[in-house]
This record gives structure tokens, C-alpha cells and sequence, in this order.
């Protein structure tokens, strides 16, 4: 991830005929030869130039709403692809699945549940924010609650 000193900003390279824009920007300390310092980390995405006004919010938004939705599908899929997601659901409807198997299969399910709701809260606030840059997310905080199941445990 890059970083800098000062909050980074959408930028023109005409010389490569692109234009980098910042979105997940977040400050974190970081130790340096002079002690701990405050540094921005962000993503970047590199746009063709199209000659587009710079300062435009509303054109940059659709890029920074990809690059969440990009983030979210990333994060679950290699978790729990859509296949396995939904032979999930197809075991959850069996008539001879145990009480037992319901309850950690809707654990999953509420697992997901709140990873999404997660993605439409920072959705919103994208769409919503003056300074879409201002918002950051990591889908890495639900790790620690991830049930970690696997799908073959529940074959059968």
C-alpha cells in the first residue's frame, strides 16, 4: 500500500495518460528513525485519462463504490464462494438436518449477514460523504468471528 506524510489527493500524470486516485485512505502511526509518526495508507486506482475534471466528487464515487464492492466479494468468496454459500443453504433445507447443524449453519449465515451489512453501511456512507476519501473499511475485522466451517464436514 502506498503512503505519504500528507493526505493524498486525486493527481494527473499527463505524462502516462492517467489519473491515480486514493480511496480506502487511513492514517496509522508508524515508527521511523525519529520516533512514531502519523502517515496515510491508501489504496490506489489508476484511471485512464480522459480529460475529466479533477475535482469532480460525483465522478469519482462510482470508482471507489467498485473498488468496496471489489474488497467485499474478495474477502468472502475466498472464505465462502457462492457455491459453497449456497450448498449451505441447500443442507439448512434438508427435513433430516439436526438442530445441531441449523444452529451452526445459521451461525454462518449470520456471520454473513453482518459482513454485508458492514459493506451497505460504508456503501452509504460513500455515497453520502462530501469527502468519500475520508472513508476507509477492512473486512478483516471478522475474521475473529469467522465460524470456519467447511462444507465437507456437512456433505453426506
Amino acid at each position: 500500500m502506498p503512503e505519504s506524510k500528507t493526505k493524498p489527493e486525486i493527481t494527473r500524470s499527463k505524462k502516462e495518460g492517467i489519473i491515480r486516485v486514493p480511496d480506502n485512505i487511513r492514517q496509522v502511526e508508524k515508527e521511523g528513525m525519529e520516533g512514531s509518526e502519523l502517515v496515510y495508507v491508501y489504496k490506489e486506482q489508476l484511471v485512464p485519462d480522459d480529460g475529466h475534471i479533477l475535482t469532480d466528487i460525483n465522478y469519482w464515487k462510482p470508482s471507489v463504490l467498485k473498488e468496496l464492492n471489489k474488497a467485499v466479494q474478495v474477502y468472502l468468496y475466498t472464505k465462502y464462494d457462492q457455491g459453497t454459500q449456497v450448498s449451505f443453504q441447500a443442507i439448512d433445507t434438508r427435513q433430516n438436518v439436526s438442530q445441531e447443524v441449523r444452529t451452526i449453519l445459521n451461525g454462518l449465515f449470520t456471520w454473513i449477514a453482518s459482513v454485508m451489512q458492514y459493506y451497505y453501511t460504508k456503501k452509504n456512507e460513500i455515497v453520502n460523504a462530501e469527502d468519500y476519501n475520508s472513508v476507509t473499511w477492512d473486512f478483516t475485522t471478522f475474521d475473529a468471528t469467522d465460524p470456519q466451517i467447511s462444507l465437507q464436514d456437512y456433505m453426506g
